[in-house]
């Protein structure tokens, strides 16, 4: 999703470009119990940065329920003053986002396992992050990260569709623009790796 001039969330095609400053948000559904990890890639070969779970979100929790939606990020602390484009109807906790810098390079590894996963549980800890911003958060190696993608599921046992709205009978749409990702391993299917590539443009 993307953050609107009104503050409201709009869909958003990840296959389309965000541009320098643009405001994003991911939806998430699961269909079993289980922990989300968030990680953004600089650039190939640098460190990356675990941006979920983090201590300003959800006090820090990254657990997440069978079929409970999940919106990243959500429940940020309120800002010290308020947007004077929202309106009154949205509070500033809601107004909570990812924001596109140029430093972006444009990919998200989100990584679901029904275990919290030791390696990045660890990362967390060393680097005891605060509330106060990002850069507190956890590094990882890209050679950790490429690992984690080949170690933790076979590219080959994931099924990846992707749904675009589409119009109803009465001109409504129907559905929403969504990646499904399924673990056809049935003899390990406790992880998800999906890597959200999204391009960025000059505006």
């Amino acid at each position: 999703m993307i953050r609107g001039r009104d503050c409201h969330p709009q869909e958003f095609d990840s296959n389309a470009a965000f541009a320098v400053d643009d405001m994003v948000r991911i939806g998430i559904s699961v269909n079993q119990n289980g922990f989300l990890y968030v990680v953004l890639e600089n650039k190939p070969g640098a460190d990356a940065t675990l941006i979920y779970p983090d201590p300003r979100i959800n006090r820090g929790s990254n657990l997440v329920r069978k079929n409970t939606p999940v919106i990243l990020p959500s429940n940020c602390p309120s800002p010290e003053s308020r947007d004077s484009d929202c309106p009154r109807g949205v509070t500033m906790a809601e107004d909570c986002w990812w924001t596109i810098t140029k430093r972006y390079n444009g990919n998200i590894t989100l990584i679901f396992s029904r275990d919290k996963m030791g390696d990045l549980e660890s990362l967390i800890e060393k680097a005891a992050a605060k509330r106060t911003g990002t850069p507190d958060l956890p590094r990882l190696s890209w050679d950790l990260l490429e690992n984690k993608k080949r170690e933790t599921v076979r590219p080959q046992d994931l099924k990846i569709s992707h749904t675009s709205p589409q119009p109803g009978a009465l001109g409504t749409i129907v559905s929403n623009f969504m990646t499904k990702v399924t673990n056809t391993n049935r003899r390990d299917n406790e992880e998800i790796v999906e890597t959200i590539t999204l391009k960025l443009q000059n505006r």
